[in-house]
Formats: C-alpha cells, structure tokens, sequence
C-alpha cells in the first residue's frame, strides 16, 4: 500500500482555544462545497510542515545515534539497543524523503558482522520482539537504498521473530511483547525478500490471533504505553488483512504524557491514522491533531535525552515517512 500527499498550496484554517491550542477546522463543508480539486486542510498542512518536521526531528535523532551509550558494535547509541536500530533506520528514511544525504552519512552500519554474531549468541534476545521487528523497518531501508549488508542478520532476526510469534503473541501488550507490531513487520519483510510462505504463515497468524480480538479504537482513550494496541491492530490489518478491517473514527484528544512512554503515543497513534486516512480524511485531520501538539511540544522529544529524545523523534520520523510510503 502506497500512497502519496497531494502537492499544493496549503490552505489552513487554524484557530486557537482559549488555552492557545491549535484548532482546526475540520467541519463538514456541506453538499454545496463541490469538489475543487484541492488537498484537504490537514494534507495541503502536513505538506506544508513535512519537511520543516523532518529537519526538526533528525537534529536529536543524529545526536543520539553518534554517541556511545553502550557496548554494542553498531547499535550503541540512543541509550539502548532497540532505540538505536530505529535511531539508524530514521537516518537512513530521513536520507531518502528529503534528499539530504548527511543524514544517511551519519548511520554508522560498518561493523554489522560483529552485531550478527552477538545475535546469533543471544546476546540481543531482550526487549523483544520489538527491537527484532525494528531491525527489519531497518533491514528493508537500507536494501531500499540499494544495500544488502543486512540481510543476512535481517533474515535470522526474522526466523526469532517468527519463533517468538509462534510461542507468543499478545496483540493487547502496549510495549515491547504488541504481537501487532512484530506480525506487521514479519508480513513486510516476507514482502520484500518475496518468501511466500513467510506471507502466508503472518497472515494466518494475524487472522487467527488478532482479527478475532474485540478492540475498537475508543479502547486506546488511556493507555500506559508507547502503543495504542486497538491502533496497532488497525494498522496491522490494513495492511495484512483489510477486509477484516472495522473500524470507527475515535474521539481522541492528543496525549500529554504522564511517563516516559507516554511521549511516544502521540506520534505512534499516527501510524495508524495516517493509514486510515486512506480511505477517510477524518483520520487524516485526527493524525494531524496529534502531530502538532506534539511537535510543539520539543519538551516531549528534543529535550530530556533519559525519557524521550533518544527514541520519541524516531517514533515521530515514521509517522511522516508514512504519510509518504504508506508503510516504511
């Protein structure tokens, strides 16, 4: 699934409410609108703030991936380990939509053979499969990028995943065990690598695992975590299986963060939406709610480097390079 902004002039009706939020007008225009053939408010603003975002957000990212906050081979900084895999990937995505190839110049991947091993050994079966399903966001990048320098460690990564998926999937975990986030990974990288019976086995995973499970997206009003697990499923099945896909428009306002993985809902909500908006523009202007307040709010992911500037801008980098792809 691929899809594409429309280009154009922004055209913004943004207000403010009495406690200086943005508002946007997101009314309906009426029968008598008539289709003009402009992008709607929240794409013609996203186009507008994509770029300036993006910028914004690599400035912490590239400091983060530069450091040495761990013993790991390649991916030692952003604190730990699975934040610095998509701390690299962000590099690498950030590299492609904008253009500016200094981005990419600053994911340092040369020693990925000494990674493999440490995998290969166990040394990385921690705070999985959330970091093995970002290593395969990564893996699919750089190949995107014309590098296969990873495949080899992206395809053991995969084969644990899959065993982690078949022990256990837990498609209600807001953090690191979300079975949603792992299968969607797993079904995007038999995509790539064409492993049909990869596809496949993810599909019927999905289907027998996470299509059945009863959450609707008003269940993710309050969650205490980095992911909204009824989005997460939403995101997953729009992609593996969207005829099982129902879902309703939430009634969601932006998260101010009560801990540390708070900070990441914001944008991770988007994931979804963005997605959605596919098919209705409410999601659109939802997701477009959600990424002001949270990118006007640099205390939430450029500042405080232990709670949120090692891993939150790369949460916010993937919202926008799905706006772009439909799926990083």
């Amino acid at each position: 699934m691929i899809w594409l902004l429309a280009c154009g002039p922004p055209t913004l009706d943004i207000t403010s409410d009495d406690t200086g939020e943005p508002v946007y007008d997101t009314a309906d225009p009426g029968p008598d609108s008539g289709d003009t053939g402009e992008p709607s408010t929240w794409r013609a603003d996203l186009e507008a703030r994509r770029r300036i975002w993006l910028d914004d957000l690599a400035r912490p990212i590239a400091e983060c991936v530069g450091r040495t906050d761990s013993s790991h081979p390649v991916f030692r900084g952003c604190y730990d380990w699975h934040s610095s895999v998509h701390g690299n990937w962000a590099l690498l995505a950030l590299s492609r939509v904008t253009g500016e190839l200094s981005y990419g110049a600053e994911a340092d991947l040369a020693y990925i053979e000494r990674e493999h091993e440490d995998l290969v050994q166990g040394a990385l079966d921690h705070e999985n499969p959330y970091g093995y399903a970002w290593f395969l966001v990564l893996a699919r990048e750089r190949e995107k990028q014309g590098e296969t320098d990873l495949r080899a460690m992206a395809d053991d990564v995969a084969a644990k995943l899959w065993d982690q998926m078949e022990a256990r999937v837990d498609g209600m975990d807001p953090e690191y065990d979300n079975g949603s986030w792992a299968l969607l990974n797993l079904w995007l990288w038999a995509q790539h690598t064409e492993d049909e019976a990869m596809a496949e086995a993810a599909e019927r995973l999905t289907r027998d695992e996470i299509v059945p499970l009863d959450c609707p997206l008003s269940d993710d009003e309050s969650v205490n975590g980095f992911f909204p697990p009824c989005a997460m499923r939403a995101l997953l099945l729009a992609h593996v299986a969207p005829d099982a896909l129902d879902v309703e428009v939430p009634d969601w306002e932006p998260v101010r963060p009560g801990n540390a993985h708070e900070g990441g809902l914001n944008f991770s909500r988007s994931w979804a939406l963005l997605t959605l908006a596919e098919s209705d523009d409410r999601y659109g202007e939802l997701a477009m709610d959600h990424l002001v307040w949270h990118m006007d709010r640099p205390q939430y992911w450029e500042e405080n480097y232990d709670a949120y500037s090692h891993w939150v801008p790369q949460f916010g980098v993937y919202a926008l390079v799905t706006s772009i792809d439909g799926a990083p």
